[in-house]
Formats: C-alpha cells, sequence, structure tokens
C-alpha cells in the first residue's frame, strides 16, 4: 500500500482524484485481503509510511516509520 501511494497518489493534483484513488484502493484490498479497512485510518490518521532513511549502513532495506 505504501509503494502504490507513492507512485499513483502522490502525483494526483486534487481531492476528486485522491478519494477515487483511495476508493480503489480499499475496494483492492478487500478483495485480495481478509479485515476491513477504512479510508480515514489508512489514509489520513495513520497512513503506513516504510523508508531507508534512518538507515546509516549501506543495508538499504525500508522499515516502517513508527513515529514521525
Amino acid at each position: 500500500m505504501h509503494e502504490v501511494s507513492r507512485v499513483f497518489s502522490d502525483r494526483l493534483i486534487n481531492d476528486i482524484d485522491r478519494n477515487w484513488f483511495y476508493d480503489l484502493a480499499l475496494e483492492l484490498l478487500g478483495r485480495n485481503f481478509k479485515g476491513k479497512f477504512e479510508k480515514q485510518k489508512l489514509f489520513i490518521e495513520s497512513p503506513i509510511l516504510y523508508s531507508d532513511i534512518l538507515r546509516l549502513d549501506m543495508n538499504k532495506e525500508y522499515e516502517e516509520i513508527i513515529d514521525l
């Protein structure tokens, strides 16, 4: 979800397009994963964030950013 949000959602220029993306992502998540996903929680309140910026060594593995 993080990667698709960075590749697609970050390039959208208005709320109509972002809401379309969020709805489509939630539909696909619901089809392929068990559980209940809510737009507000997944994209607004606590978005899924990963980065390799916290790594100082050469091992560029992505890890979840828990504390902004």
